[in-house]
């Protein structure tokens, strides 16, 4: 059966029935018509007048009462405004005409009688709030956070799910000022059959109310950057999906009250159809479209053309983008569409629903808080690290990950992924989570990343020191197998350092004798160490209890002598290099100033 034919149809059978309603008003009674005893017709309801809402439906309903061979046929009739969906039965469904402002009477009668025998008056009042007048474009496109090569269901037939999904997102912009995508994936993980017809499987032909069904039983929203949360191209896993990874709810959106209204085109005209659909547009309201058994969204409208052949619905898809479909969206002429055409009784080969409200129960303002968490911090060369970012606060959250406090380029998802780690990759890694409150940085994490085939490794030169009270020597830590070099110094006993992170650093030495040990552990790896034991002499070289000019004496004869020489000495060595020079007798002179 050809579109045209399809399109006159609905023309053909108003003029039959109106034919047959006016034939059942005029025509006069059979001369051989049953006496009055006959067969009565009676309503079944309990007022004979309504008030209807502009655009409300109303079933009315009568009875036959009576005996008789045959059953006489119920005849309706219609003056006024409004539609009725039949002319004949003994119940029928009249809609009010959508702009109201008018009374009409619906009269009921037996086929053959002279005179309508059950009548209901109807009063429509014009509605209050007057129809707005329609720009002639609206486009709601730039309220969604959109990607579209990302908005591609793949080979799984959840088509209804994209659907809805934008829809919720567009009415999370208007109602709350907040642009997010949110999670099909999430959907996924919470998908079951509410019926026995209900696909086992998210990717089975599902209606839109499912959605709302299982999200208002949830009672969440998860936003698309959430761990785990992106959609996987291929379909449907069940979450968690292979390798243990679920979704992450932090954070989320908690919903309140969440409602899916189906406009009902049926009794009214194409153009009163399309005047809907502009005003629920232009009230910024996405219409979610079913045409057959695919879902879409109605995110806009182009009239401005003087053509009226030439205006379009905006539509967005969930096929990904192709020549046809540029930045996922298309444009379905208004006229091409036969709004009230059905596949069968009460099967409507469009529908068109939208969202209201989204009621959500927000999180209080303040900056996220996050937490790192990783399946491994020590890794060899070439292994892959995964960090992921736990946050909680309200969205939607942006993210940016850090290494030794400096941004990653790129990295700014919820999920910091290095496919294969080379020594330079170890550091501390930390996420600085922000929304539209404020910003805030995680504790590190410290990642540790050892060189293919070669141990980590850390050693001290010198390995051991004598010096004297007062002294000073340089430390070198040499670390290996890890692409950080740097090394944090620490002292057990007494003395001073220079710089704690400096390498090499220089330990100069108190006045007293001691044995302080100095440690190096490796900033990436803290668990990697190296000490140094450390001998501190006294200025008593010929142990008479008192450091004085006879001990400097000695010093003197054994300037410039280095170890092995005859005149070496190896107690007037202060700095144990194996020489006694200038640093030494400078060390001496200077404490011998120092002492009482």
């Amino acid at each position: 059966m050809s579109p045209l034919f399809h399109r006159l149809l609905p023309g053909l059978r108003w003029t039959v029935c109106l034919l047959l309603c006016a034939t059942a008003v005029t025509s006069p009674a059979d001369p051989g018509q049953a006496p009055a005893e006959g067969p009565v017709l009676r309503s079944r309801l309990s007022a004979s007048s309504y008030t209807l809402l502009p655009g409300q439906c109303q079933s009315f309903l009568v009875a036959v009462e009576g005996s008789g061979p045959v059953r006489p046929q119920v005849r309706w009739s219609l003056t006024g405004g409004g539609a009725l969906d039949r002319c004949e039965g003994e119940a029928v469904e009249y809609r009010a005409p959508r702009a109201g402002g008018c009374t009409a009477v619906l009269a009921a009668s037996l086929a053959g009688a002279a005179a309508p025998t059950v009548s209901f008056a109807i009063s429509v009042p014009a509605d209050p709030e007057p129809a707005p007048e329609l720009p002639p474009a609206v486009d709601l496109l730039p309220l969604l956070a959109l990607d579209p090569a990302e908005r591609d269901q793949g080979a799984c037939n959840n088509c209804y799910a994209w659907a809805v999904t934008a829809a919720l997102e567009m009415e999370l912009n208007v109602r709350y000022g907040i642009r997010d995508r949110l999670s099909i994936q999430y959907f996924h993980s919470i998908y079951r059959p509410l019926s026995r017809t209900d696909p086992a499987d998210p990717c089975g032909a599902n209606p839109a109310s499912l959605v709302t069904d299982l999200y208002r039983a949830d009672g969440k929203l998860v936003p698309w950057s959430n761990p785990h949360a992106e959609y996987r191209a291929g379909g449907y896993p069940r979450v968690p999906a292979a390798g243990g990874e679920t979704i992450g709810l932090l954070p989320h959106y908690r919903i309140e009250q969440l409602s899916l209204h189906q406009i009902a085109t049926h009794l009214w005209s194409d153009a009163e159809i399309i005047a809907e659909l502009k005003t629920r547009l232009h009230q910024r309201k996405a219409i979610i479209f079913k045409l057959g058994g695919h879902y879409a969204v109605i995110v806009g409208y182009d009239a401005r053309d003087p053509q009226p052949a030439n205006h379009a619905w905006v539509v967005l898809d969930s096929l990904g983008t192709s020549a046809s479909r540029p930045g996922a969206t298309y444009r379905l002429a208004m006229d091409r569409i036969d709004y009230n055409h059905q596949d069968g009784p009460g099967r409507f080969s469009y529908t068109f629903e939208y969202i209201d409200p989204l009621l959500l129960r927000l999180q209080p303002e303040g900056p996220p808080a996050s937490t790192i968490t990783a399946e491994r911090t020590e890794l060899e060369e070439g292994e892959p690290l995964k960090l992921v970012a736990s946050v909680g606060g309200r969205p939607p959250v942006r993210y940016q990950w850090l290494k030794d406090g400096q941004p990653l380029a790129g990295q700014t998802g919820s999920i910091l992924r290095l496919p294969a780690v080379t020594p330079a990759d170890g550091g501390a890694y930390a996420v600085q989570a922000s929304n539209g409150t404020g910003s805030a940085a995680s504790e590190s994490l410290r990642v540790v990343v050892r060189a293919a085939g070669q141990p980590a490794n850390l050693t001290l030169d010198p390995p051991a020191a004598t010096l004297g009270a007062g002294g000073s020597r340089r430390f070198t830590a040499r670390l290996t197998g890890l692409g950080d070099g740097r090394v944090r110094w620490s002292l057990g006993g007494a003395g001073e350092l220079d710089d704690p992170e400096a390498n090499p650093v220089t330990f100069r030495a108190g006045r007293a004798a001691g044995t302080p040990v100095l440690t190096a552990r490796a900033q990436v790896d803290p668990a990697l160490a190296a000490s140094a034991a450390i001998t501190i002499k006294t200025l008593d070289f010929n142990g008479d209890g008192s450091a004085d000019v006879l001990d400097l004496a000695l010093l003197a004869g054994a300037y410039d002598a280095f170890r092995g020489d005859p005149h070496y000495l190896e107690a007037a060595d202060l700095n144990g290099d194996g020489r006694v020079g200038p640093e030494d007798a400078e060390a001496f002179l200077a404490l011998l100033e120092l002492r009482p």
